[in-house]
């Protein structure tokens, strides 16, 4: 049986020689964290930012649904079993959400 691993969609520091989980959800964070266009040696790596000019709901769905596109063109060794929308610690200043993302590893899924 497939192990269920969480994370959020923060940026965290980066770290080298990570495997495993430990890789996965670093992943992750790098897609979740990074808007489309913006890296200068991938610039298919990220996030489309275009949900600014909609309702609310429609920003929160779409932004779930890129995520959830992202990670699976970016990030073939993770299989998503759910994506949601958290406020982030610092929501009461910001306003900003963050996704959760619910996943096992594809190997795991393929056994």
């Amino acid at each position: 049986m497939a192990t269920t691993h969480e994370t959020t969609g923060t940026y965290k520091s980066f770290r080298f020689g990570l495997d495993g989980v430990e890789a996965a959800i670093q992943r992750i964070r790098i897609i979740t964290s990074t808007v489309l266009g913006t890296c200068a040696l991938d610039r298919e790596l990220g996030i489309l930012d275009d949900g600014q000019d909609i309702t609310t709901l429609g920003s929160r769905q779409l932004t779930i649904a890129r995520v959830l596109t992202a990670l699976q063109e970016q990030a073939p060794e993770i299989t998503v079993l759910e994506v949601d929308l958290i406020e982030d610690e610092e929501y009461e200043r910001t306003g900003r959400l963050v996704p959760l993302i619910r996943f096992v590893m594809t190997e795991e899924v393929d056994q």
